[in-house]
Protein backbone atom coordinates (compact mmCIF):
# COMPACT_ATOMS: atom_id res chain seq x y z
CA UNK A 1 0.00 0.00 0.00
CA UNK A 2 1.40 3.40 -0.91
CA UNK A 3 2.01 6.04 1.73
CA UNK A 4 -0.86 8.25 0.60
CA UNK A 5 -3.35 5.37 0.55
CA UNK A 6 -2.24 4.21 3.98
CA UNK A 7 -2.59 7.74 5.38
CA UNK A 8 -6.06 8.11 3.87
CA UNK A 9 -7.08 4.73 5.26
CA UNK A 10 -5.91 5.71 8.75
CA UNK A 11 -7.80 9.00 8.47
CA UNK A 12 -11.00 7.19 7.48
CA UNK A 13 -10.69 4.76 10.38
CA UNK A 14 -9.49 7.06 13.17
CA UNK A 15 -10.10 10.62 11.97
CA UNK A 16 -7.45 13.22 12.84
CA UNK A 17 -5.97 10.90 15.48
CA UNK A 18 -5.02 8.53 12.64
CA UNK A 19 -2.77 11.23 11.17
CA UNK A 20 -0.60 11.52 14.28
CA UNK A 21 2.97 10.23 14.12
CA UNK A 22 3.22 6.58 15.07
CA UNK A 23 6.11 4.52 16.39
CA UNK A 24 7.93 2.34 13.84
CA UNK A 25 9.07 -0.03 16.58
CA UNK A 26 8.11 -3.64 15.78
CA UNK A 27 5.49 -5.26 18.00
CA UNK A 28 7.68 -8.32 18.50
CA UNK A 29 11.22 -9.46 17.90
CA UNK A 30 11.19 -13.25 17.42
CA UNK A 31 14.95 -13.56 16.98
CA UNK A 32 15.79 -11.59 20.13
CA UNK A 33 18.18 -13.40 22.45
CA UNK A 34 17.29 -14.13 26.06
CA UNK A 35 18.20 -11.64 28.78
CA UNK A 36 20.70 -14.14 30.22
CA UNK A 37 22.58 -14.44 26.92
CA UNK A 38 22.44 -10.68 26.37
CA UNK A 39 23.98 -10.07 29.81
CA UNK A 40 26.74 -12.60 29.12
CA UNK A 41 27.57 -11.02 25.75
CA UNK A 42 27.72 -7.55 27.31
CA UNK A 43 30.05 -8.79 30.05
CA UNK A 44 32.32 -10.50 27.53
CA UNK A 45 32.47 -7.35 25.44
CA UNK A 46 33.22 -5.20 28.47
CA UNK A 47 35.85 -7.37 30.13
CA UNK A 48 37.01 -9.75 27.45
CA UNK A 49 38.02 -7.08 24.97
CA UNK A 50 41.00 -6.17 27.13
CA UNK A 51 42.20 -9.75 27.58
CA UNK A 52 41.39 -11.36 24.24
CA UNK A 53 43.08 -9.02 21.79
CA UNK A 54 44.76 -10.59 18.79
CA UNK A 55 48.52 -10.94 18.88
CA UNK A 56 50.34 -8.23 16.94
CA UNK A 57 51.23 -9.19 13.40
CA UNK A 58 54.89 -9.15 12.42
CA UNK A 59 55.90 -6.23 10.27
CA UNK A 60 57.35 -6.68 6.79
CA UNK A 61 60.90 -6.27 8.01
CA UNK A 62 60.40 -9.11 10.52
CA UNK A 63 59.48 -11.53 7.73
CA UNK A 64 63.15 -12.54 7.30
CA UNK A 65 63.01 -14.35 10.64
CA UNK A 66 60.11 -16.52 9.51
CA UNK A 67 61.69 -17.81 6.27
CA UNK A 68 62.62 -21.47 6.54
CA UNK A 69 66.33 -22.23 6.64
CA UNK A 70 67.55 -18.87 7.91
Amino acid sequence: MSGARQTLSRYRVAGLAGLMDRSRRPLSSPSQMSAEVETLVCELRRYGALRWRAAPRPSDRDQDRYVAGT
